[in-house]
């Protein structure tokens, strides 16, 4: 729990889903791109914590998955991309703060969430 994942939502219900998890999928599946999760925060929320919250996560979650992609050898023996979530909201200056630090991570793109 906490800000090991975030949450999903899937036919079958709600689901607790972080980097490890996904990780664990990417083992299995070897997908050419993954989309680093990232916590979806409206445009609308104004709550300075919890959009803070919501960038932190997912640099967070993005370096956990470039970690595992250098590291593991389960995912070094083939080659795929990581797409970096740019969240915070309708804070300018925060989104700006998400994109350098996402762009200086060897990414292949990025997407933008909370719009």
């Amino acid at each position: 729990g906490g800000d090991a994942v975030c949450a999903v939502e899937t036919t079958g219900g709600r689901r607790k889903v972080g980097p490890k998890e996904l990780l664990e999928v990417q083992k299995v599946m070897r997908m050419d791109i993954v989309a680093a999760p990232a916590e979806e925060v409206p445009l609308d929320t104004s709550g300075a914590r919890r959009m803070n919250r919501a960038v932190s996560r997912a640099g967070d979650w993005l370096k956990e998955l470039l970690d595992a992609k250098a590291q593991d050898e389960d995912l070094t023996s083939f080659d795929w991309h990581i797409l970096a979530g740019i969240q915070g909201c309708a804070d300018v200056k925060l989104r700006q703060k998400a994109c350098a630090a996402a762009a200086a991570l060897p990414v292949s793109g990025f997407w933008v969430g909370g719009l």
